[in-house]
């Protein structure tokens, strides 16, 4: 699970869907009188659900308010980018790139800063081992 600085929340599922919460994308003017607003649990207008790969996605991060990097299990590596919509528009999931790891045969970590992304797990042997890309050349 990933949340993001502008209040997305993105979880990985087993069978390859994306599950994101949109709840805390709600614009609105501060109110004059503090008001007592009581809680409806999750509601299905306030969430997206996107099969965006095959098998489990593991590992996901945010790289801004909106763009999001996460892999499967086996390494498939998806940047996506999260429109949240309003009253006019529905939300979706833009793709923006794809990529499989050369060496990671089974992933279970993932960091992104703002020059590399660096993807840790196990290779074919069953070693430890880490991969480092540049974010720029993907």
């Amino acid at each position: 699970m990933a949340i993001s600085s502008s209040g997305l929340v993105a979880a990985g599922v087993a069978d390859g869907r994306l599950w994101i919460g949109l709840g805390d994308q709600k614009i609105s003017n501060p109110p004059s009188k503090k008001k007592n607003i009581k809680w409806h649990g999750l509601r299905e207008e306030d969430e997206l659900f996107v099969r965006l790969a095959e098998g489990p996605i593991v590992v996901l991060a945010f790289i801004d308010s909106a763009m999001l990097l996460f892999c499967t299990l086996l390494g498939k590596t998806v940047q996506c980018r999260i429109h949240p919509g309003d009253k006019f528009t529905t939300p979706n999931v833009e793709v923006i790139w794809t990529r499989e790891t050369e060496h990671v045969a089974k992933v279970n970590a993932l960091t992104v800063n703002e020059s590399c992304v660096s993807i840790g797990g196990l290779d074919q042997q069953g070693r430890g081992i880490i991969e480092i890309w540049d974010r720029d050349k993907n």
